[in-house]
């Protein structure tokens, strides 16, 4: 690790307990009581518990609540102000070049593969169409408003240049879910991560709301459980339906099978893990809070009889990973700032009982080939 990260970029550094916790100590710290998990799920458990371990990383560091003050303390403070393209237009690399998203997973990375048919379903999380749980990314310019952004969760308030079709385009259709709307102010470069947005008056007002400058590293400034940005990683509007070119970062995931445990870029989980809840609907996860999944790099996807979207997303899971943010469905749920009518010009997303669907052909190799856990995309001093 450590290679092709700007000088500016800080290291992270190696957790001082790693070394002085077992492989058991730090398993039964991260074990959510009533998991019920398996002799073979046990095993796998522990020996990904070893893997971060030899890589410095105590998965059980400060388990006294969900966010942990400790892990975001490790977070790197400087980093390069250079992005992969201009923070204008429509984003889609605001990000520094140092994020860990932007980094292909080193062919020589420890690595540990999880139980064949671990991700058994798959499902693309699109904002408009189909499941209408996706998030909406509204990119402002120098001519819209200024408006008041506030967050109900915790009463703080936030300016931003907003447009004024923002939750008539880009608000999720599914009013059960979290409604996420990402505002993008193209003046000042600032980015809010909203949930539950709502429009009141002029202004808007968010179940959580969250802001962060750009460039930044993409591990802080989300409304996601590991409190990751939600646009880091997020599948945008033409990457996955490009003919000539792939998906030039990794990609972001939600799973129905959880584990107590975080690891950079995440500095927190859910709040109900943390309070041992769920233990049968949600538990027996094998991944932590961040942690980040490989597809076999050696599998040849061109000889699949893919489509084009379901080739493209399992691409940048073969060379930049998935990144696990937060509790969802199903096993493997790709969150997008996509509408459904894009991915549908190329197959359906979903079709019963066959592998023409999207969801069904990423499911199939999921389940099928070699899938690996292995440690964050970080510097080393």
């Amino acid at each position: 690790m450590g290679q092709g990260f700007s000088d500016q970029l800080d290291p992270y550094p190696i957790h001082p307990t790693a070394a002085q916790k077992t492989v058991d100590q730090i398993f039964d710290l991260t074990a959510l009581p009533g998991e019920n998990l398996s002799t073979e799920d046990t095993a796998k458990r522990k020996e990904i518990i070893a893997m971060y371990r030899d890589f410095g990383i105590d998965l059980s560091l400060d388990m006294g609540g969900f966010y942990s003050k400790t892990l975001a303390s490790f977070r790197p403070q400087s980093w390069s102000s250079q992005t992969k393209q201009p923070l204008s237009d429509n984003y889609l690399q605001p990000f520094s070049i140092d994020a860990p998203i932007y980094h292909p997973i080193p062919c020589n990375t420890p690595q540990v593969q999880l139980p064949v048919g671990y991700f058994s379903s798959a499902q693309l999380h699109v904002y408009k169409g189909f499941d209408g749980v996706g998030f909406g990314v509204a990119i402002s310019s120098k001519t819209d408003p200024v408006r008041t952004i506030k967050s109900r969760a915790d009463g703080k308030s936030y300016q931003a240049h907003v447009r004024d079709d923002t939750l008539e385009l880009f608000l999720p259709t599914n009013a059960k879910a979290d409604q996420q709307v990402l505002f993008i102010d193209g003046v000042n470069h600032t980015l809010v991560n909203c949930s539950k947005a709502q429009q009141e008056g002029s202004d808007y007002t968010c179940g959580f709301a969250v802001q962060s400058t750009l460039p930044n590293l993409g591990d802080h400034g989300g409304t996601i459980a590991s409190g990751m940005s939600n646009l880091a990683g997020l599948i945008r509007e033409g990457e996955a339906t490009d003919q000539a070119n792939r998906l030039a970062h990794g990609i972001i995931i939600v799973s129905n099978r959880m584990w107590k445990a975080r690891v950079y870029p995440a500095v927190s989980g859910d709040g109900w893990i943390y309070k041992n809840q769920n233990a049968n609907r949600y538990g027996r996860g094998l991944v932590p809070y961040g942690g980040v999944v490989r597809l076999d790099p050696t599998l040849n996807l061109e000889a699949l009889n893919l489509s084009l979207p379901a080739k493209r997303i399992l691409e940048a899971v073969q060379q930049y990973g998935a990144y696990l943010v937060d509790t969802g469905s199903p096993a493997f749920g790709i969150y997008t700032g996509v509408k459904s009518s894009e991915f549908e010009k190329f197959a359906a997303i979903y079709t019963p009982n066959n592998d023409k669907g999207i969801q069904n052909q990423i499911a199939k190799v999921l389940s099928t080939y070699k899938v690996y856990v292995v440690p964050p995309m970080v510097k080393r001093s």
